[in-house]
């Protein structure tokens, strides 16, 4: 999935650290690990890892660093 569809399907990840970390892992295909505030609460700071995958994105969502959260494939 080319990753404006991303950003498009989720507006709330433009112009912050997520396309940011997205694109590094897309272009380069390395395994990104950051922590920003959540997509639906910001006040949260899941952990957030972003592998390369099959032409696009694998991103998991962790609020504690030994439990996935969420799990999406793009």
């Amino acid at each position: 999935m080319d990753l404006n569809n991303i950003l498009e399907i989720f507006p709330k990840l433009r112009k912050a650290i997520y396309e940011k970390k997205f694109r590094i892992t897309m272009t380069n295909h390395e395994i990104q690990t950051f922590q920003a505030a959540g997509i639906k609460r910001s006040e949260q700071c899941p952990h957030i890892n972003v592998y390369p995958w099959d032409g696009g994105l694998s991103v998991h969502w962790r609020h504690d660093p030994q439990y996935i959260i969420c799990r999406i494939y793009l």
